[in-house]
């Protein structure tokens, strides 16, 4: 289970990659057809859904795993890969 600073973290990079992709709050919901309600609290407390961090990642143009992977699960894949000797 995601910490409150994973969420944090996740949300972070959501309300980042929206801003990246030079898109109003208005227009990422416009583009996702959800609230700007819902666009306001994912970049406030980020969240779990998999499905979700996949349809944002597509509208902003960025990849699923940086955006909502948590930093320890980054970490362990990083290093799972090195172990492995082979390159990310």
């Amino acid at each position: 289970m995601p910490t409150l600073a994973d969420r944090q973290a996740t949300a972070a990079r959501i309300l980042a990659a929206r801003l990246h992709a030079g898109l109003s709050r208005a227009q990422a919901a416009e583009r996702l057809k959800i609230s700007e309600k819902t666009i306001q609290r994912l970049e406030e407390i980020g969240t779990d859904s998999r499905l979700m961090i996949r349809r944002l990642a597509r509208v902003y143009g960025v990849s699923p795993i940086l955006l909502g992977y948590s930093t320890a699960e980054l970490t362990a894949f990083i290093a799972e890969v090195a172990a492995k000797g082979l390159r990310y």
